[in-house]
């Protein structure tokens, strides 16, 4: 039913966006053009770098630009996710070894691409790209987890810290994005199309928080049940909030209702 709501929600919204853009009366193909214009006109035009005209930078910034040097960047970050995905618990000492040395043969990688793309397109070109300032970061958050698991020994390190670095590690995954056109092409849409849902968050928000206030009203008094309980109530109306965001996600939206028509 929720799902139901929300279709209808969005094509009401998409028709009154048509009526107000001057796209009601267009063809599809016509609406698909001035969208597309739209599109062109928030992008920002991709800086080329050009090849140098000589020295040992032209090698490298061939290398750089050809087909299997992308090919092999993307080969490196699905070995590199196949040897997280390998890791677990209770493995054996020299597996778990095993794969902490594949761990630094992929940042040495990593890193070198990231020295070698520095050389052939200059640091200033190299960081005018917004991947590319992704990937190095993503490269940087990886050293820097490599220096202080091999120096945690005698540095006093939290082993919350040591976490929260390993997360550098699993990051490289979304290094598959940049390499990928298509994906790229995809995130791209996902982001342009954001700025047209918020108007239907903003509404989905306002009838929860509606529903919110009618529930701490009605229900405040039911105190426990099989899934009512300190987290999941209508006490007050922060937590039946998150008590209705809960439902809208279908957890357990049968036992709270149950529990309130039990209590009320």
């Amino acid at each position: 039913a929720l799902n139901l709501f929300i279709g209808v929600i969005f094509e009401n919204f998409n028709e009154i966006k048509k009526a107000e853009d001057g796209l009601f009366l267009m063809t599809p193909a016509q609406e698909q053009w001035v969208q597309a214009q739209y599109l062109l006109l928030r992008t920002n035009a991709l800086a080329r770098a050009a090849r140098p005209e000589r020295g040992w930078r032209q090698g490298v910034f061939d290398l750089v630009t050809h087909a299997y040097f992308d090919a092999g960047v993307t080969g490196l970050i699905l070995a590199n996710t196949l040897c997280m995905a390998l890791d677990g618990y209770e493995r054996p000492p020299a597996f778990k070894e095993a794969l902490a040395v594949l761990n630094l043969v992929f940042t040495a990688a990593f890193l070198l691409e990231a020295l070698v793309k520095m050389a052939a397109f200059t640091p200033f070109k190299y960081f005018a790209n917004a991947w590319n300032r992704f990937d190095f970061f993503i490269v940087a958050g990886s050293l820097v987890d490599v220096a202080f698991t091999y120096l945690s020994v005698s540095l006093p390190l939290s082993p919350m810290l040591l976490r929260v670095l390993r997360l550098f590690r699993v990051a490289r995954v979304l290094r598959a994005v940049s390499a990928s056109e298509s994906l790229r092409a995809l995130l791209f849409t996902l982001i342009q199309s954001i700025p047209s849902l918020s108007s239907v968050v903003v509404l989905l928000s306002l009838l929860l928080f509606v529903f919110a206030v009618l529930g701490a009203h009605l229900f405040s008094r039911v105190t426990e049940g099989e899934c009512i309980g300190p987290h999941v109530n209508f006490w007050s109306v922060p937590v039946a909030l998150l008590t209705l965001f809960r439902c809208a996600t279908g957890e357990s939206w049968n036992g709270i209702m149950h529990d309130l028509m039990d209590g009320g």
